[in-house]
């Protein structure tokens, strides 16, 4: 079986070399060539100086994507620019499909990108990224020359959730609509289990892991795991060796990271009446109805605490120049049948301010106090 799939891939390599060896020289009047530094752009109806407006984004993220990945590739890019779906199409089903974990790795053989310039310049660059990224990947991971990615193909091991998961994340970069949708998936299917999410979210639940990896162990961790990865054959290997930890330990952390994020965010109080606020100037909310909450906002001169209700908006309170705001949305806030509080620093002490009352000053350290995270609860006090 195993002779049968190395001859199988054999084959099927070749294959695709020999037509790409054809492809790459095209026909005079047929495919033009515009070759910088770094790119050979081959382009059909485009005029050179439409293209000359692509070098530059392309070249700075090229830059971007080798140092993620921390591996710079030894060949040009052949880039091809078309523009409709029909030939966008067309080139890209000449490419060989991905393989489980063996994903892309005749692209990395072809170094051939395909861009529609057509698209949105936002859908130009993330789609320049998505493929960049993998070309990177390939020759990172499988090597440059014929007979190391034949080798590599056979030996290495990478779950097909990461390597989908990488591509996905390489063009998205974790965006804002991405999250929302990672956030779907945790209200529909909860995180328990890394391995018991459905499979219909591999390529989302590969991104997760790999924002988790970059924000908790810094932006080397990422060329860590896969050069780690490369030298083991191994993935689960490779990332105790790359953080000191299990692979059950890093998939607890992963899950921890997501379900406080999340929890926190539903807690979290926020206006239901149709009410906005300017992103620079909110510091901290508190809603108590659908028309009725409390938020606290920079102003020009001085930070203020604002009751919004049916009656209108009244600043109840204004902070002195020696009281700083808590971190934003950190529950300083509080309403108790004794009024609204706020919580403040002060140097090294904590205060409470009510409207028209007496400012109360805490130690850090106050038995009335609790603090988790960067979250405050005034426990019974007295006040």
């Amino acid at each position: 079986m195993y002779i049968r799939r190395s001859i199988y891939i054999l084959v099927t390599l070749l294959t695709i070399a020999v037509s790409q060896s054809a492809f790459a020289q095209p026909k005079e009047g047929d495919w033009h060539l515009y070759a910088i530094e770094d790119f050979n752009f081959f382009y059909l109806h485009h005029e050179v100086q439409a293209i000359e407006k692509l070098t530059e984004p392309f070249k700075q993220q090229l830059f971007i994507l080798q140092n993620q990945l921390n591996y710079h590739l030894n060949n040009k890019i052949n880039l091809f620019l078309i523009n409709n779906s029909a030939q966008e199409n067309k080139l890209l089903q000449e490419r060989f499909g991905h393989d489980g974990s063996r994903a892309g790795l005749v692209e990395g053989l072809k170094f051939r990108m395909v861009i529609n310039t057509m698209d949105p310049p936002s859908e130009i660059i993330k789609s320049f990224r998505k493929q960049c990224g993998m070309l990177i990947f390939n020759e990172m991971m499988y090597g440059v020359s014929f007979q190391d990615q034949i080798r590599n193909a056979n030996l290495l091991y990478l779950p097909t959730w990461l390597v989908q998961g990488l591509e996905f994340y390489l063009g998205d970069q974790w965006s804002a609509e991405t999250d929302n949708r990672w956030r779907m998936v945790y209200e529909q299917v909860g995180f328990t289990h890394f391995n018991q999410i459905p499979e219909k979210y591999d390529v989302i639940k590969g991104a997760s892991f790999i924002k988790f990896i970059t924000d908790n162990y810094g932006l080397n961790s990422l060329p860590t795991v896969l050069y780690m990865s490369r030298l083991t054959r191994k993935f689960h290997t490779a990332l105790y060796y790359s953080f000191q930890r299990g692979p059950s330990e890093v998939f607890r952390e992963w899950k921890e990271y997501y379900n406080v994020a999340y929890l926190q965010d539903q807690r979290k109080r926020i206006p239901v009446g149709g009410m906005q606020y300017p992103e620079d100037e909110l510091i901290d909310l508190l809603v108590l109805a659908p028309t009725e909450h409390y938020a606290l906002l920079k102003g020009i001169n001085r930070i203020k605490l604002v009751h919004v209700s049916p009656e209108g908006a009244n600043t109840l309170l204004s902070l002195n120049n020696r009281q700083k705001p808590m971190p934003s949305f950190s529950g300083s806030i509080h309403v108790s049948e004794l009024g609204p509080m706020l919580f403040v620093q002060n140097d090294q002490t904590l205060e409470v301010l009510r409207p028209g009352k007496e400012t109360i000053g805490l130690s850090l350290r106050a038995s009335c106090i609790k603090r988790i995270g960067q979250s405050i609860y005034a426990m019974d006090a007295g006040f």
